[in-house]
């Protein structure tokens, strides 16, 4: 199978946020969690990063993989964009059906650009884009980052201005923590060991791969009684798709949810499927066993931010969505006005949840290539 990721990313011309949407996937019968009927529906899903992964692709890419888009009567096909804006407007202009997103994007989407886009379906219920620091640093929480060295990715990552908000929650001055461009990996550690950083400013799988070079790390957590970051990823379409599509949609929805609990059950397993959709992965990690390894260990480590909410596969409460656009505000990067149900709707949850759980242990467990 050749990679998505080794397509050109998907072009969007002079596609606008104002367009109206038309999406490429058209009615039809989903089938149920049991398997297809005799026809399927074409859908694009669209993950907002032009690099191969274990994360951002990781659930999509199982689904596919392991056949439980085919199993619920849709025909898929991944494609990739530069970024979450770059893959909201591809739903806008009618070139995918479903995108992965941070909320942020839905939100800046809908509130600047005109869009009528809404998540529907939560990836990653946790906040994964935590700072984090070595276990006897004495800096706690994130007020303490202040007067501190951060090393980020690039000075455009949407973690500065959280982890800004977050210091002003906790009364620190958010304009003393200096943030510099390093890249994570042993270059960080260096800087991590020679003081030039006092915190890294990354992500959850980003971590497991410096774990995985003995580099131990534990979060910045956020200080007592104040509330923290949730809700990082979705699933996201425009409002039209998805009242012309409900059925596609909870087939969609169930896919990806028999993905996380083969995923949860298997995580080895899971790597073997994410690498033979994607071999590129194996390049920086040696041959096909050390890229299971590598990629097992990060698939691990994002396992905790997967996690159901209240007992639910794909859903978040209202108040975590109310929270993420709130921190939204305080960052600076979009304005009031935002409702939780105006960037998420979880009428399709109920039915994401109609799998048979102990169907896909089973099949997890006794997966072979």
């Amino acid at each position: 199978m050749s990679s998505p990721f080794a397509r050109a990313a998907v072009g969007l011309g002079a596609a606008s946020l104002l367009l109206v949407a038309c999406g490429s996937g058209g009615d039809g019968d989903s089938g149920d969690s049991g398997g297809s009927g005799d026809s399927s529906t074409s859908l694009t899903l669209t993950f907002s990063t032009t690099q191969p992964s274990f994360d951002w692709g990781l659930i999509g890419g199982v689904a596919k993989g392991a056949g439980f888009f085919e199993d619920e009567g849709l025909d898929v096909d991944l494609e990739t964009a530069s970024g979450g804006s770059a893959a909201v407007q591809s739903l806008v202009a009618g070139q995918s059906d479903v995108v992965t997103t941070v909320p942020s994007d839905v939100m800046a989407a809908n509130q600047t650009g005109g869009a009528d886009v809404k998540c529907f379906d939560a990836n990653t219920t946790g906040f994964n884009l935590f700072p984090a620091v070595p276990p006897d640093s004495d800096i706690e929480t994130y007020g303490d980052l202040a007067g501190k060295n951060v090393a980020v990715t690039s000075p455009a990552t949407s973690t500065i201005p959280i982890m800004k908000a977050m210091a002003a929650r906790e009364g620190a001055d958010p304009n003393a923590i200096t943030f510099l461009p390093i890249p994570p990996g042993a270059t960080a550690a260096k800087a991590l060991e020679d003081g030039q950083v006092d915190a890294l400013g990354y992500w959850d799988t980003q971590y497991s791969i410096m774990k995985g070079l003995g580099i131990d790390l534990r979060p910045v957590e956020p200080a007592e009684g104040v509330d923290g970051p949730t809700f990082a990823l979705c699933y996201a379409a425009t409002t039209e798709w998805l009242e012309k599509n409900p059925d596609q949609a909870e087939a969609f929805g169930r896919a990806v949810a028999r993905a996380y609990v083969f995923i949860k059950t298997n995580p080895e397993a899971a790597a073997r499927i994410t690498l033979d959709m994607y071999p590129e992965l194996q390049s920086s990690a040696g041959g096909l066993e050390e890229a299971v390894e590598a990629g097992v260990l990060q698939i691990t480590g994002r396992l905790p931010f997967l996690e159901p909410v209240d007992g639910k596969i794909g859903y978040v409460t209202d108040a975590q969505v109310d929270n993420a656009i709130q921190l939204q505000v305080e960052a600076g990067l979009i304005k009031t006005g935002l409702a939780a149900d105006d960037i998420w709707t979880d009428q399709f949850v109920e039915e994401f949840n109609k799998i048979d759980q102990a169907a896909v242990e089973e099949q997890a467990e006794n997966y072979e290539e």
